[in-house]
């Protein structure tokens, strides 16, 4: 097997995960987003990266979306997401507004003291 291709291997298998996991946040697909964290629980572990464990963070979603009221689970999946537009498909993660923010509050603070 050339080279190439061996690095590409686990494309198909996280590309077409990641595909369906973005296209079900653009949509409010809730019952997808369910369906892409109960499958990402075997991989989500990080030992050696100190980064979140995600694995943890996945079954307590799980838990949490099997565990509301009937009520309280519509209105959960009803705005599972928002569209900062107000364009349909093209929905956002609500904590994406925050992720911009702390991103650009740590370029400032880079910048105003590059050591």
């Amino acid at each position: 097997m050339p080279h190439s291709r061996k690095r590409t291997r686990g494309v198909p298998d996280f590309g077409f995960l990641y595909w369906d996991m973005r296209q079900a946040v653009r949509c409010n697909d809730s019952a997808g987003i369910d369906l892409i964290w109960r499958e990402c629980v075997a991989f989500m572990h990080s030992v050696s990266s100190n980064k979140t464990q995600y694995a943890a963070m996945a079954i307590m979603r799980i838990f949490w979306s099997e565990a509301m009221t009937p009520t309280l689970a519509r209105i959960y999946h009803q705005h599972r997401t928002i569209s900062l537009l107000g364009l349909p498909g093209s929905n956002v993660g609500w904590d994406m507004p925050i992720e911009k923010e702390n991103l650009m509050l740590r370029n400032v603070v880079r910048l105003a003291n590059p050591n």
